[in-house]
């Protein structure tokens, strides 16, 4: 058998994930802003609303809210990666190029 032995810190532990940065309590805040834009939503069809702006009204902050918990697969989320591709068109560019040997 392949022992191998790890030396974890102290104040480090796993936590359960759902999908790749979206553990239980990312859960919980995605869930309750549904929760509260199905509430907005019901109180804005008494006044009237249609189907579209309906589904706008409950799928835009869930996927707002959903966005900044989710992380790709270097670890970064939405707003991090945003950011940084945005740092990087700022930042002036350096083009080489070669030369013809002759």
């Amino acid at each position: 058998m392949d022992e191998r032995k790890y030396l974890i810190p102290v104040n480090v532990s796993t936590r359960f994930e759902f999908i790749s940065g979206i553990g239980v309590k990312e859960s919980i805040y995605i869930i309750s802003t549904f929760l509260i834009s199905l509430l907005i939503r019901y109180i804005a069809s008494q006044f009237g609303a249609g189907f579209m702006e309906s589904v706008i009204i409950v799928v835009t902050p869930t996927f707002f809210v959903g966005s900044l918990f989710y992380r790709s697969a270097d670890g970064q989320c939405l707003a991090q990666s945003l950011s940084a591709i945005r740092a990087f068109s700022k930042r002036q560019k350096r083009y080489l190029y070669g030369g013809r040997e002759e």
